[in-house]
């Protein structure tokens, strides 16, 4: 979703009480060599941070997606989300170069196939570590499908055992715990989601 002087962020919150709704706060800034990392996104030692309030509830799933506009082209930009007591993982993203930008080369890393039940995808570490990567792609088999069968899964019960659902998946829920899985045991895959 990155344009030249946009692009497109969000979170999937959990609320503390269904049916409530809530407003969080997008802090988002670009990244400054001269600016200690974990200065970015703080107001008191970064004047320039771009900050918006989303309302979210649960007609959207808790999803709050924001479209920043105003952005420099080709520039690398950090962010979090907070609902005033707690905040995300720190996300990066990047715009799009412009036609007037001079792009020499572009780093970038693709990935496939990815059954979780197999194994940790060392590809994900190795990636999360590039700098300055300009972006990454999944083909596809983000996620499988299947239960905790012999034939798909692997035969190792605690690898097997640790994907949840261990049924097929069928239901938005089934795809939000098999994701959740994932996310939970493989810090390479959270750190390149940043």
């Amino acid at each position: 979703d990155p344009l030249v002087d946009r692009v497109i962020v969000w979170t999937r919150y959990t609320p503390v009480a269904a049916g409530e709704s809530v407003t969080l706060e997008l802090r988002l800034a670009k990244v400054d060599p001269n600016l200690a990392v974990e200065d970015h996104l703080d107001p008191n030692a970064n004047a320039n941070i771009k900050v918006a309030k989303i309302e979210t509830s649960e007609d959207s799933d808790y999803v709050a997606k924001v479209d920043v506009l105003g952005l420099e082209s080709n520039t690398h930009y950090v962010f979090a989300f907070t609902d005033g007591k707690t905040s995300s993982e720190v996300g990066q993203t990047r715009t799009a170069p412009s036609m007037e930008d001079e792009v020499d080369e572009m780093t970038y890393a693709f990935f496939s196939c990815a059954h979780f039940s197999n194994g940790y995808f060392h590809a994900y570490d190795v990636a999360s570590t590039i700098e300055n990567i300009d972006f990454w792609i999944h083909l596809g088999d983000y996620v499988y499908e299947y239960g905790a069968y012999g034939t798909y899964a692997t035969d190792i019960p605690e690898r097997r055992d640790m994907t949840l659902p261990s049924w097929e998946m069928v239901e938005l829920q089934d795809y939000r715990n098999r994701f959740a899985t994932y996310h939970q045991w493989d810090e390479g895959l959270r750190n390149i989601r940043r």
